[in-house]
């Protein structure tokens, strides 16, 4: 990985935040990375996200989504104490590498939803999203993964992202955070 790779940077709220994935620590970053540009780009996107949660609430998943489903928790569950970077390459070589049933992001969204109510643990942002990443991959053609930040006070979050809408979070909860990292095809 070389060092462009492996520090990445946000705005937000007036500072410069980074994440050396490195290390696997976060902290404010110089001044001198301040782009005006970057900055009006990460507002922009935020306002673009839009939610998915009132997709259509009667979607029964047909079994093969279920075993997707239990895979992508294992998975996801065996990896969630490595680093950001190693979860990055777990998504990398563990997820679909294009779609085997194509289906309407809403769809997708709408069934990692119900499926994750039968979940017997509530689990942080960051184990989800990279279940949701490794379910999602099977059915959505653009799909990302995001880590963001928000400062002050300091706080990370994580979701997965399709075509605009979030998928496994509300709008509301990724408000106000700005993307630190993106991975995706």
């Amino acid at each position: 990985m070389s060092d462009d790779d492996a520090v990445h940077r946000a705005w937000s709220n007036g500072h410069w935040l980074e994440l050396d994935l490195r290390t696997n620590r976060y902290g404010l970053a110089e001044a001198e990375h301040l782009e005006l540009a970057q900055q009006r780009r990460l507002r922009r996107h935020n306002l673009l996200l839009e939610d998915v949660r009132t997709a259509p609430r009667n979607l029964i998943p047909a079994p093969s989504m279920v075993g997707r489903f239990v895979r992508a928790q294992f998975i996801a569950h065996r990896s969630r104490h490595l680093k950001i970077a190693d979860q990055v390459r777990v998504l990398q070589s563990r997820s679909q590498p294009r779609p085997t049933t194509t289906l309407d992001v809403a769809e997708t969204a709408a069934a990692y939803q119900y499926l994750r109510t039968f979940r017997p643990d509530r689990v942080a942002c960051l184990a989800d999203s990279v279940a949701a990443y490794l379910f999602a991959s099977a059915y959505l053609q653009d799909i990302e993964f995001v880590v963001a930040v928000r400062y002050p006070p300091f706080h990370a979050h994580a979701w997965v992202e399709s075509q605009g809408y979030i998928l496994n979070d509300t709008k509301k909860n990724a408000e106000g955070f700005s993307d630190m990292l993106r991975f995706g095809r």
